[in-house]
């Protein structure tokens, strides 16, 4: 397995004069970077000025909560790339299929689970379908990011159908988990 992590790494030192030079950000980009990091600390100081302290830790917390989630599809995307790159190269030296299968499935959950706890956590809204609103646009997504992350099964030579399950299965539990705790638990403590 080490093997083909040092191939790839070796393929990226020969090929290191091939491709594009980094190019450093515009100025305009980077006056708007700065202007938004102001804008930002403007917002946190009249978050603590006018709800206090609790308020300023609520909105970190909310804040760092979706750090987290981005920050943990990003690493499972990372993870399906890396052996994505290593099935791929040993494809195309007609070699037998060699790379961490617990890898993959580690970064498809990284990836899925977030949006999977966002559309339950949407669905616990409470007052009619107003769950709607913050629902569909991750129901969206998470069809969008399965449809596009398709490709990769097929190089690791899993089947496409208990794949679909998986994403069908995962939209029925969130679904089902989202609403029955919205209607036996927190509906009836509002009436």
């Amino acid at each position: 397995m080490n093997r083909w992590i040092y191939y790839l790494i070796g393929l990226r030192f020969k090929g290191v004069g091939q491709q594009q030079r980094y190019k450093r950000p515009s100025k305009f980009r980077i006056a708007v970077n700065i202007i938004c990091y102001i804008l930002s600390a403007i917002m946190l100081g009249i978050i603590f000025a006018y709800g206090g302290f609790v308020a300023f830790l609520a909105g970190a917390s909310f804040f760092g909560i979706m750090l987290a989630f981005f920050s943990s599809m990003s690493v499972g995307k990372d993870l399906i790339y890396t052996q994505y790159m290593i099935a791929n190269e040993q494809i195309k030296s007609e070699k037998a299929l060699d790379f961490n299968h617990k890898l993959v499935k580690l970064g498809y959950i990284l990836s899925f689970l977030p949006l999977y706890i966002i559309t339950t956590l949407a669905l616990l809204i409470p007052g009619g379908y107003l769950w709607f609103i913050p629902w569909f646009p991750f129901f969206v997504i998470a069809i969008l990011l399965a449809y596009l992350s398709g490709g990769y099964i097929e190089v690791f030579n899993y089947k496409m159908s208990k794949y679909v399950l998986c994403h069908l299965g995962a939209h029925a539990f969130s679904f089902i988990t989202g609403t029955l705790i919205r209607e036996l638990l927190i509906v009836p403590s509002i009436v």
